[in-house]
């Protein structure tokens, strides 16, 4: 086990990585930005699939007076996103719990959270590469939870009114979008995510709100890469940069 302890360029903010678990990526940092404008202050939000705590640490720095609880079912996970809430003095305002979001009944009553953020596996379980190692696999691809149980997850703990903000691989949006319809999650705001101006979008930022009407905004496409191979200024922004 080989860790390390990363500088997360907000606010002095660090976080505890292990290297052979699954280390956070620039889709984790995207959604942090994407997500912030839309959690307003004092609000309780839920992260499932908490992973070793990025999300609900950087919103920390991105939001006013708002407390987070992450569910995440791998302990070894748990335990560092535990160590770098606690190294970074937020117990106060991050709980993290080791359990399964398919029984999030028994973590929290239903219509008790304002908002929800989730970076969720995004492969199917075995439609994508094997992984010898088991928690990268939970990770990445459906072997522990599918998004239908995560869509389920969110509107259980969403109050009515309560947006949903997610980050997908681009290719499986319209499974997305039809299983947040299914479980009263409307999409309301998306963003879609391109590696630079000449390729496709490869993953989309996504804003759901439970029991909305049907209407959807598209945000202008956000470009990661420009023509030298740097992060545009937009990423370096969310970035801290």
């Amino acid at each position: 086990m080989s860790e390390r302890t990363d500088d997360l360029q907000r606010n002095g903010l660090r976080i505890i990585q292990e290297t052979e678990l699954f280390c956070f990526g620039v889709d984790s940092v995207l959604l942090t930005g994407f997500a912030a404008p839309g959690i307003r202050r004092g609000s309780s939000v839920l992260d499932l699939g908490s992973g070793n705590g990025i999300l609900p640490i950087l919103l920390s720095a991105k939001t006013e007076d708002t407390h987070f609880t992450g569910i995440e079912i791998q302990e070894e996970c748990a335990s560092l996103a535990r160590r770098s809430t606690e190294l970074n003095a937020l117990t106060e305002r991050i709980r993290i719990i080791t359990g399964d979001l398919k029984n999030i009944d028994r973590y929290t009553a239903p219509s008790s959270f304002d908002a929800v953020v989730s970076n969720p596996p995004y492969v199917k379980a075995g439609s994508g590469r094997d992984y010898a190692n088991k928690s990268l696999s939970v990770s990445r691809s459906e072997v522990a939870c599918t998004f239908e149980d995560v869509a389920r997850a969110a509107a259980f703990a969403l109050r009515g009114g309560g947006s949903f903000h997610l980050v997908h691989r681009a290719n499986r949006m319209p499974e997305i979008i039809k299983t947040l319809m299914e479980h009263n999650l409307t999409p309301r705001v998306m963003c879609q995510v391109h590696p630079n101006a000449g390729k496709n979008a490869s993953m989309f930022l996504m804003t759901a709100v439970k029991g909305a009407g049907m209407e959807m905004k598209l945000l202008p496409p956000l470009i990661l890469c420009g023509p030298d191979g740097e992060y545009t200024r937009e990423v370096k922004d969310i970035y801290g940069l």
